[in-house]
């Protein structure tokens, strides 16, 4: 059922035109792969004229998660009959292939795009997959069952290999590093070989996300763990506080940063913030809170109980 969005938006001009966050490439085909706001964590995930995404639907024994997906132009919402999961996470795209994990055993899966029905394909099974991100054909991911250590591993499942000694909060990969909050040493860089760990500050983020030769985290280790909002260059310099307060997440788009907060008074605020003069917009007070944003086709789109889109024109498509 549509559930239209009825919102007062100031208008914005969003002329968005590219997005490098903690990977988005192309692979052989042309077909481009982003990652949601939240790299590892992410809900939402596009593919042409289309965006994927879980949602709870179904009665009784058939309540679940379902992978939906919209158009971009916030038409064409439709359920995907591809089973019921009890979570779904880490949604990845590459080539013709959703990737994800499916929360109820932690094993990783993946379903050819094209199909609108069928059964999913298990690629491996690990009891303690925690966070993932695909870069070609390996996949970063966290093993919970390994003190949260950084492994990687191929797409068929062989080559398994532990980069990290660290116990990992959080993680990016951006070319050939991977930045990451250790928990017992702050926010760290190493190389996807596994060497050189560089330590770049004493801050914990719970999210990270890379744009060119700049690091923007939350980051709450002084601010009685209110995440606060911060960039610094990938060498540990020039760190700088963009936006205080309760961060709830985040996505870096062209020469701005959406963010969500975890509000007050039954209000969850999405703003939009400049890059370079910290100039804060509030885009708009929603009524439940935002747990993922994502930028793609020049729009953003944001996740409540639904799907939520706002327009490179600044107007507020439809929600479902």
């Amino acid at each position: 059922m549509i559930k239209r969005v009825c919102s007062i938006l100031m208008v914005l001009a969003l002329t968005l035109t590219a997005l490098s966050g903690c990977a988005d490439e192309s692979d052989a085909t042309g077909h481009v792969f982003q990652y949601s706001s939240r790299s590892n964590g992410g809900k939402i995930a596009g593919y042409g004229d289309w965006v994927y995404y879980p949602a709870t639907s179904g009665r009784g024994i058939l309540k679940g998660e379902y992978f939906h997906r919209i158009r971009t132009d916030g038409t064409g919402w439709e359920r995907m009959n591809w089973g019921s999961f009890v979570y779904i996470y880490d949604i990845n795209i590459f080539g013709e292939w959703i990737y994800y994990v499916d929360g109820s055993d932690e094993s990783f899966q993946k379903q050819k795009i094209g199909e609108s029905e069928g059964d999913y394909t298990q690629i491996f099974y690990d009891s303690g997959f925690d966070q993932m991100q695909m870069v070609d054909d390996w996949i970063y991911y966290t093993d919970g069952d390994e003190s949260n250590r950084i492994y990687k591993i191929h797409e068929d499942g062989s080559g398994r290999k532990k980069l990290t000694r660290d116990s990992v909060r959080y993680f990016c990969v951006a070319g050939n590093q991977i930045y990451y909050s250790s928990i017992d040493d702050g926010l760290c860089s190493i190389s996807t070989k596994g060497n050189g760990k560089t330590k770049l500050a004493d801050a914990y983020p719970s999210q990270i996300q890379v744009v060119s030769d700049w690091i923007y985290y939350s980051d709450g280790a002084t601010k009685d763990n209110h995440q606060s909002l911060w960039k610094m260059r990938t060498d540990g310099t020039e760190k700088m506080e963009l936006a205080s307060g309760a961060i709830r997440t985040f996505c870096v788009a062209d020469d701005s940063i959406y963010y969500s907060t975890y509000g007050v008074n039954s209000t969850y605020p999405l703003y939009k913030i400049h890059i370079d003069s910290n100039k804060e917009t509030l885009l708009i007070n929603e009524n439940e809170l935002v747990s993922d944003i994502y930028f793609y086709d020049e729009c953003i789109f944001y996740l409540t109980d639904t799907i939520h889109i706002i327009g490179k024109d600044g107007t507020i498509k439809e929600g479902y």
